[in-house]
């Protein structure tokens, strides 16, 4: 190491080493309790010839290493170029200077496997994210770290705006202002452990890997994912982020907005915008208090002209939903999380219609299935008088109260609960016919099984008990051998301004599903 002085150093603005010469060493920054150390090189050195100084210090209560490979040039002359690694993290600078203010600015690159790791070093926090590459212009003044025209690429989403770290009140300030234009969703899919396009073809890093190794092995929809709420104690932030467009995303995602902040490990999204194909949104407000173990969830918010195949991938369905919900959840990990849902969502449609051949099929209405199979004609769709269906949540155990589609042909419901503790199934699908139905088979439509894996069944011991009689009347006469599956219809119609009434305010609903009359039993 060689130091050349400046005698007039002690001048306001003046640097008291005119040159600094160093190779092969080791720097140990002050531990400071309050997590307050920093280095501010041109407030101290005009110019420098730096080569492989090893400097260490704690951040977080970790020891953290950055190498500096190598640096030259002078701040006064704006010219000090160089490049530091941390891990698997390296950064490169260009043009650093010194400004008039003391402050230090010039391009920065950064390049690396996971942003969480370069955002620990500098005392903020961040996500997991994919392998990252970016680009902007770094200013440092008063202990505060920023980045300006921020560019580049994290996985193969590409990025851009501002990112600054404040260093002087106790708990780090971070304010974060991106968009993307094009957001790959498995980028951010790593979060919440469900990064569904990683694989072959696309940059990822062993946490995205490993994450996705673990969703596609399970049976669960839900992803066993906890969510590291430590971070959220490392600093306060105001968080911005917008991707106009979204792609290899579930449900036909393309768009999102996110708006929150952070202050004592209270995480408030003021807005938690998705958009879909179709222009069907889903905007919501998330506060999730993680002041205490196990971190509290309040999640709010409604559903708008959601194309209905983005739910169900179906040619027989069409029309868009609206929804409206309200749950309280506990627990760091979604599974522990959903699984102690409690509260009210409800669904309804203002604009839905039903292929006349799911109509007959939900009834399992042979006859005019084959009917309409047999023609060739366009299908034929029936504008529903209503659809509508709510869900009463608790502990995660969510009952139907029920959900109906009903059009000139038949009503259609659906009734049964979710378990999101096991998201195990047990529903029961059957049409009321309002018209004449030949070939009717009298048993339900059971959905069990799990979220994941629904397991359809439609035979039970009435349809048995059904075939049955009609094996005996065929012995008499194939004519009467169809007596049994006619059905007279003649059932009344949904009380569909109570169903949308209380979709639309789930939370006033008035019977719990459990207690109510089954249609069926009706004369």
């Amino acid at each position: 190491i060689l130091l050349t002085y400046d005698l007039f150093g002690f001048l306001p603005g003046k640097p008291w080493a005119r040159k600094l010469y160093a190779r092969n060493g080791e720097v140990m920054l002050e531990d400071k309790k309050d997590g307050r150390t920093t280095l501010n090189p041109q407030a101290l050195v005009d110019a420098v010839e730096v080569e492989n100084i090893h400097l260490k210090f704690t951040r977080g209560d970790k020891l953290r290493h950055v190498t500096i490979v190598r640096a030259s040039g002078s701040f006064s002359s704006g010219n000090v170029s160089g490049e530091a690694v941390s891990a698997k993290n390296r950064i490169t600078f260009d043009k650093l200077r010194r400004e008039w203010d003391g402050g230090l600015r010039g391009a920065v690159t950064a390049e690396g496997e996971n942003l969480k790791d370069l955002a620990e070093i500098v005392g903020a926090s961040a996500p997991d994210t994919p392998p990252f590459d970016v680009n902007g212009e770094l200013r440092m003044h008063q202990r505060t770290w920023s980045v300006e025209g921020l560019g580049g690429r994290v996985g193969d989403s590409d990025i851009g705006g501002a990112v600054s770290v404040d260093l002087k009140p106790e708990k780090p300030f971070l304010t974060v202002d991106l968009k993307s234009d094009k957001l790959d969703f498995d980028d951010m899919g790593v979060v919440f452990g469900i990064p569904v396009g990683a694989g072959r073809g696309e940059t990822a890093n062993e946490e995205q890997r490993v994450a996705k190794a673990r969703y596609d092995q399970s049976a669960r929809l839900i992803p066993d994912t906890h969510l590291d709420f430590a971070r959220l104690a490392a600093v306060n932030a105001n968080i911005s982020y917008e991707a106009p467009r979204v792609v290899d995303a579930p449900f036909g995602v393309n768009a999102m907005t996110i708006k929150g902040e952070l202050r004592d490990q209270v995480l408030d999204f003021s807005r938690f915008l998705v958009r879909t194909t179709g222009q069907g949104d889903l905007d919501a407000r998330i506060r999730i208090n993680a002041q205490d173990d196990p971190a509290k969830t309040r999640a709010t918010g409604t559903l708008d002209k959601l194309p209905i195949t983005r739910i169900v991938d179906t040619s027989f369905v069409r029309g868009t939903l609206n929804g409206r919900f309200a749950l309280n959840m506990t627990g760091s990990g979604f599974r522990e999380a959903f699984g102690s849902a409690t509260g009210e969502a409800g669904i309804w449609s203002n604009n839905s219609e039903v292929a006349k051949i799911a109509t007959e099929a939900a009834g399992l209405d042979f006859g005019e299935i084959l009917l309409l199979l047999a023609t060739n004609e366009d299908r034929e769709y029936l504008k529903s008088r209503c659809l509508a269906g709510g869900l009463t949540f608790r502990n995660g155990l969510g009952e139907l109260n029920p959900a109906v589609i009903d059009n000139k042909d038949s009503l259609i419901a659906a009734s049964g609960h979710i378990d999101l503790r096991t998201e195990k199934l047990d529903i029961e699908v059957f049409a009321l016919p309002h018209d004449v139905s030949i070939g009717k088979l009298f048993g339900d439509i059971r959905v069990r099984g799990t979220m994941r894996n629904p397991d359809i069944s439609a035979l039970d011991e009435k349809t048995v008990l059904q075939a049955g009689l009609s094996t005996l009347l065929a012995s008499v006469t194939g004519a009467l051998a169809a007596l049994p599956f006619i059905e007279a219809g003649g059932e009344p119609d949904a009380p569909c301004a109570q169903l949308l009434a209380d979709a639309r305010n789930p939370s006033e609903a008035k019977t719990p599903p459990a207690k109510k009359e089954d249609p069926r039993k009706k004369s």
